[in-house]
């Protein structure tokens, strides 16, 4: 997977690879453009070559228009190594990742479990390094000095049920599970690109 240059790389994972991970990647994909991240998706089990499930693509038409072509594909230890962040929809698949590329682990998170940890920054840098490579990784330190700071979250309120071929209702539900971590995301973000200095070294533009 090919590293955006500062915004960093942001791979989220579920089964099919059609529906939860895809939804977060065509979301975030759109959303942060402006940032120069890169938003990639992939499956443990994936439908490889699948398009986004018709009912993930009507939910994310409503949040942001018109959305990119989609194929979905299979995890591999490459596309986790090649990722900044690895975000899941649920622990099990977490564990899954960590055991596909064990030397990942520090940057590989249930996707409700990496944004209750952004619940408590404060908007100060504090645990994050300058010198982080991406603006993926810096947020990574920053979440990663939360942690026992935050109160530990049941699998109830971690995990996001896979709506696949369960109609309607069930991909309204894996919405209303993912939007608020997105949109956390989405706002540390943001927020971190406003503190981020301009790479030094930077040449000028003119003639």
């Amino acid at each position: 997977m090919e590293r955006a240059a500062l915004g960093g790389t942001i791979l989220f994972v579920c089964e099919g690879n059609v529906c939860r991970s895809a939804f977060a990647q065509v979301i975030l994909a759109h959303r942060l453009t402006h940032l120069g991240i890169h938003v990639a998706s992939a499956g443990t089990g994936a439908l490889v070559d699948s398009e986004l499930d018709p009912d993930a693509r009507r939910l994310a038409r409503a949040l942001i228009g018109e959305v990119e072509p989609f194929r979905a594909r299979q995890l591999t230890p490459e596309l986790i190594g090649g990722a900044d962040l690895v975000l899941t929809a649920t622990r099990w698949q977490r564990d899954k990742v960590a055991v596909l590329n064990p030397r990942a682990l520090s940057r590989v998170f249930a996707l409700r479990d990496f944004a209750a940890l952004l619940v408590q920054w404060d908007g100060v840098q504090d645990g994050a390094s300058g010198e982080a490579s991406s603006l993926i990784a810096q947020l990574v330190q920053i979440a990663r000095a939360q942690r026992g700071t935050a109160p530990m979250l049941e699998a109830a309120e971690v995990d996001i049920g896979d709506p696949y071929r369960r109609g309607a209702a069930a991909f309204q539900r894996m919405q209303d599970e993912m939007l608020p971590s997105l949109e956390r995301i989405e706002g540390a973000l943001i927020a971190l690109k406003g503190m981020r200095p301009d790479p030094v070294g930077r040449q000028e533009e003119g003639p």
